[in-house]
């Protein structure tokens, strides 16, 4: 669950804004899912290939990555392959073996809350 604090800074007088997330929930759905299997659904025509907690989408948004932009994909793929970021994957696939349909015009994004 994704929360949101709001601060009063009498000094800069200016509102802050705090937003956290216990990630480890997903963290471990995905590293389970690496264990078992593929990714695939049944019908093998879709691959699951991460699951992006909400506060490292800020992250990657921040730093100029949206992952809601098909233009952004080679560089969101290019970071899912990156050590640091390993944990966002779900299954096996090195990204930057996959192929982008050159027709690509969004991203299939699933809100799962309240599943």
């Amino acid at each position: 669950m994704k929360t949101t604090e709001f601060y009063c800074d009498n000094i800069d007088n200016k509102i802050v804004v705090v937003e956290s997330q216990d990630v480890e929930p997903i963290l471990k759905a995905n590293k389970e899912s690496r264990r078992l299997g593929d990714g695939y659904t049944p019908s093998r025509d879709l691959q699951r290939v991460a699951s992006i907690p909400l506060v490292v989408v800020q992250i990657f948004m921040k730093e100029g990555l949206n992952i809601y932009n098909p233009d952004d994909l080679p560089a969101i793929m290019k970071k899912l392959d990156d050590p640091e970021w390993k944990h966002l994957k779900t299954g096996g696939v090195t990204m930057n073996k996959v192929t982008v349909p050159s027709n690509l015009t969004g991203f299939s994004v699933v809100d799962k809350r309240g599943a």
